[in-house]
């Protein structure tokens, strides 16, 4: 069964934070509970799905790494040219995303590591968490994806998660 949020993560990045397949399981769950609760799906035609990918800095620099220097400046870009057109990338946080029209993947790249993750924590407002999701690395990452599942909402206007 495919699901139509689906997170991955780079290895280095689950060593790095001692994240599970386990724990990426528990926080997709969540991801797909909560859009469901948002009634994004009553529209199987332009149901929304994404693929989030949890990369490290490193393979973030090497994949966007020209755009994401150009757009350190003011934060986001719009990639223009080349393999990245349409990608906004965002050098201060080291995210990428790719929105296209609703019926078609989403594709969203954020750079993990434990630094970027207390860093993108403290420049997002404090939410309750689901607690089964595991340890606090995980709960963690809960909160990113949550930012940016509220990305998503957003720019296709759709009922927001909890």
């Amino acid at each position: 069964m495919k699901l139509p949020i689906r997170i991955a993560a780079e290895q280095q990045v689950s060593d790095a934070l001692n994240i599970t397949k386990h724990d990426l399981e528990r926080i997709e769950a969540w991801a797909n509970f909560e859009t469901l609760k948002a009634n994004w799906y009553g529209d199987e035609a332009n149901s929304p799905s994404c693929q989030i990918a949890l990369v490290s800095p490193e393979y973030f620099q090497a994949k966007f790494g020209a755009a994401a220097d150009a757009t350190q400046g003011d934060h986001k870009g719009s990639a223009e040219v080349g393999a990245l057109a349409g990608w906004q990338i965002n050098g201060e946080t080291l995210s990428a995303v790719k929105f296209v029209d609703l019926a078609s993947k989403q594709l969203i790249f954020i750079a993990i590591s434990e630094s970027l993750l207390v860093k993108q924590l403290t420049d997002q407002e404090s939410v309750e968490t689901s607690q089964w999701i595991g340890t606090d690395h995980a709960v963690k990452l809960q909160q990113i994806i949550r930012y940016w599942l509220l990305q998503l909402a957003a720019h296709f206007n759709l009922d927001a998660i909890d």
